[in-house]
């Protein structure tokens, strides 16, 4: 295209060492004029610059910027602003382009050959390589959203499943040192079980590291045992079903609400231990078993928390060795 002539109108005012200059009287932006155009002042040549990366205008049609601090001097002047010629752009962009090519990139992917199934990728600058690319590969970027990659990915397959959520409980070796949710199995090696004793399945739910609850269930008997860290105390095990037992000392009787009853039978005058100790001296009563002469079962000390001892008396205030039965109310926690 011909050449446009400079354009004259109005004029310009520049400040030296600043790269703003502002116009009065004057309609460059208007007039189209871009980064690369330039500005005749003084026996000085001075390259405007664009608006921005994406505006190559100039800011406005009464002011601007150079590239470079006005050299000349301050003041309001005539001037010129000349355009830069098409050709001259073309060939600065032609260029521009021609070193982008030349980068080695467009090389490298020439020089692979093209076969089925296969991805290009850099291996360096200038370098690429090829990958397989399998249609299940391509399914799965195709996914659209996270429903569709998971589709794509089909069933976890089980060795990938951390253990402590696979199918098969992983036994620990001590439930005070659990910090991650998982099911977990306590055996007879396991520290800190309920009770130390028996085998469990433990569900553990982890809030952090230090702050879990744990919920405990019998392999061996109808019991489930419920605990929890409030990051600073491990609770002790709490049953959440009423637990009933039976041992060489007697019966007992567990509430969740920690109400306990404990009855067995006794010898007068000798200390008995409790079935399943109480969390401090329970309330007792005792009572005196066959006939004949009336007898009466008191304590001579007050039961502890494991053991009781009844002594028998007969009416007239003689000692009894007769048996009986001595029951005790309390709380086991």
């Amino acid at each position: 295209m011909a050449v446009l002539s400079d354009y004259v109108a109005g004029t310009i005012t520049v400040t030296a060492g600043q790269d703003a200059f502002t116009g009065t009287g004057t309609l460059w932006r208007t007039a189209g004029f871009r980064e690369g155009d330039t500005v005749q002042l003084q026996d000085l040549t001075a390259v405007i610059a664009g608006t921005s990366a994406t505006d190559p205008l100039i800011a406005s049609n009464t002011s601007g910027t150079f590239t470079e601090p006005w050299q000349g001097t301050s003041g309001t002047f005539p001037y010129r602003m000349r355009y830069l010629p098409d050709g001259a752009r073309y060939t600065a962009k032609a260029t521009q382009l021609i070193e982008k090519l030349g980068n080695g990139n467009i090389e490298a992917l020439a020089d692979l050959p093209g076969a089925a199934d296969m991805l290009a990728y850099f291996t360096g600058a200038g370098a690429m390589d090829l990958t397989a690319l399998t249609a299940f590969g391509r399914s799965l970027i195709g996914a659209s959203n996270g429903g569709d990659a998971y589709s794509a990915l089909g069933e976890v397959p089980d060795a990938q499943i951390p253990p402590r959520i696979g199918a098969l409980a992983l036994v620990a070796t001590d439930l005070n040192a659990i910090t991650e949710s998982g099911i977990y199995g306590a055996d007879s090696d396991t520290a800190n079980r309920p009770g130390d004793t028996g085998n469990w399945l433990v569900l553990d739910l982890a809030r952090t590291s230090t702050v879990n609850a744990q919920l405990a269930l019998s392999r061996a008997t109808y019991d489930i045992q419920y605990r929890y860290n409030n990051g600073t105390t491990q609770q002790p095990w709490r049953g959440i079903l009423t637990e009933r037992g039976t041992n060489a000392n007697g019966d007992y009787t567990r509430f969740p609400d920690g109400t306990q009853i404990c009855w067995r039978n006794y010898v007068a005058n000798s200390a008995a231990s409790w079935p399943a100790a109480f969390s401090a001296a329970p309330f007792a009563v005792a009572t005196v078993a066959g006939g004949g002469l009336p007898r009466i079962a008191t304590f001579p000390s007050s039961p502890t928390a494991t053991t009781v001892t009844v002594q028998v008396n007969t009416e007239n205030g003689g000692a009894s060795s007769s048996p009986g039965y001595v029951v005790g109310f309390g709380r086991w926690f």
